[in-house]
């Protein structure tokens, strides 16, 4: 473990062969057409997380023989189960998945309401909807934001790749995501910009936030509403931190922390990073 310059606690992989891949980039500029290239990051990115999945079970294998891999997650049915019911309605792996599990594991005792700011699909709105009922017995409130419409083009700065045009992810119903979410009573859909719906919210405090806006200056605003709606205790889990096609994430954390001396911020190397509010 390591803590880098600008305050973000980096902890070294779980696996050998797991450090984040920098090829991305460096291959798309080589590759013909706008297209092409952003449709190569998205495969470049699949691959590697199935990489990253089939390696740990080929060591869980040989571990019968010689070794053995301990994996919390791969023996928590519940997780799995979870996991996989919203395969299809997510981009997050196992490993961002396990990574929120924990989350609500470890601020469902607050019993504050949870808010996730870029839903997309819906499938990580309903993952942690899930994972609360699992952990209580009883769902939480929460806040699902999306502009269901793709990146607006005033929100894209010149912090973030070309990968992230406008329009980007709007293959996406609000009314779908809706119908999906209304398995959770307590679960509400919010159509529209961060920055609009944020002042709208009606709760006063929250324990844990997702934030996965892909861009720099959505997350910069989602944030800046936690440095004054979370509670102490809760968590925030950024996704993309530290991903080649997003680097304005981990810009606006790394700014987010300097700024904010309440917050703890850890990097678990699965492009996410993890803020703790410590006081």
């Amino acid at each position: 473990m390591a803590a880098s310059a600008r305050g973000v606690i980096v902890l070294g992989p779980d696996v050998a062969g797991g450090e984040e891949t920098k090829t991305g980039g460096g291959l798309t500029r080589r590759l013909p057409g706008l297209r092409l290239r952003h449709q190569t990051l998205d495969r470049l990115g699949d691959v590697q997380r199935e990489l990253r999945q089939v390696h740990k079970r080929l060591l869980m294998l040989e571990g019968r023989a010689a070794i053995t891999v301990h994996s919390p997650a791969l023996q928590d049915e519940r997780f799995l189960a979870a996991a996989a019911a919203v395969r299809k309605r997510t981009k997050l792996d196992q490993d961002r998945l396990w990574i929120l599990w924990q989350a609500v594991r470890n601020t469902a005792a607050l019993e504050l309401p949870i808010l996730e700011g870029g839903s997309y699909r819906g499938g990580s709105a309903w993952f942690l909807a899930y994972a609360v009922r699992e952990r209580l017995g009883r769902e939480l409130p929460l806040d699902a934001v999306d502009t269901f419409e793709g990146h607006p083009s005033e929100s894209i700065t010149a912090q973030d790749h070309e990968y992230h045009g406008a329009g980007r992810f709007g293959n996406v119903s609000y009314e779908r995501v809706r119908e999906y979410l209304s398995d959770f009573a307590l679960a509400t859909v919010h159509k529209g910009e961060f920055s609009a719906v944020a002042p709208t919210l009606e709760h006063e405090r929250y324990g844990l936030v997702h934030l996965d806006m892909d861009l720099y200056l959505p997350t910069r605003e989602g944030l800046a509403f936690c440095a004054s709606r979370l509670s102490p205790g809760g968590v925030v889990v950024v996704d993309d931190f530290g991903s080649p096609k997003s680097p304005g994430i981990q810009q606006a954390v790394e700014e987010f922390l300097a700024a904010e001396a309440g917050f703890q911020g850890w990097h678990p190397h699965t492009e996410q990073a993890i803020l703790v509010r410590v006081r």
